[in-house]
């Protein structure tokens, strides 16, 4: 995955870009976010619940799309967070019985906005996921959990020299 972010607010217009992973378990939901600082070898992980929907785009298309909306407050104020992803789906051997329709890429789109103080500020991302497809075979193949992987992708982590920005 890599991702692109543009922050905006208290007069300045920031851009970077950053590699990253997506853990997606499509039954629930569960989806896990890491997004990596090669420079300072770092990390910051999320982990929440989206909505996952299978769209027929006509012409024997089928899309897959994962949907996220929050509105909350936290001690700087109020939030809104807004993502989607999309992609088309294609017959690929995930690692289970039958083939699956899965994408073979998505495109990502988010947006968050957030005050501190009375200075609003808006966070763009824009990015794009690709399959794991070796990885996600092996996963699936071998009975892991949608735990397992996300506790393989942080050991992993932790052995390239990477720190958890928020460790639990």
């Amino acid at each position: 995955m890599s991702v692109h972010t543009t922050d905006k607010g208290s007069g300045f217009t920031t851009k970077t870009s950053c590699p990253g992973y997506r853990v997606v378990d499509p039954g629930t939901g569960m989806l896990a976010e890491f997004i990596l600082d090669p420079r300072e070898k770092s990390y910051s992980f999320r982990s929440k619940t989206v909505v996952v929907n299978t769209v027929n785009g006509g012409a024997g298309k089928s899309y897959t799309v994962l949907a996220e909306a929050i509105a909350d407050n936290d001690s700087f104020g109020p939030y809104r967070i807004s993502s989607t992803a999309e992609g088309v789906n294609v017959w690929l051997d995930v690692g289970l019985t039958d083939k699956q329709q899965v994408p073979r890429s998505m495109r990502s789109i988010a947006h968050y906005v957030f005050k501190i103080g009375t200075e609003a500020f808006v966070t763009e991302e824009i990015g794009t996921l690709s399959i794991d497809l070796s990885g996600t075979r092996n996963a699936n193949s071998t009975g892991r959990t949608f735990d397992d992987v996300v506790v393989t992708i942080r050991s992993t982590l932790a052995e390239r020299g990477y720190r958890d920005n928020h460790p639990l």
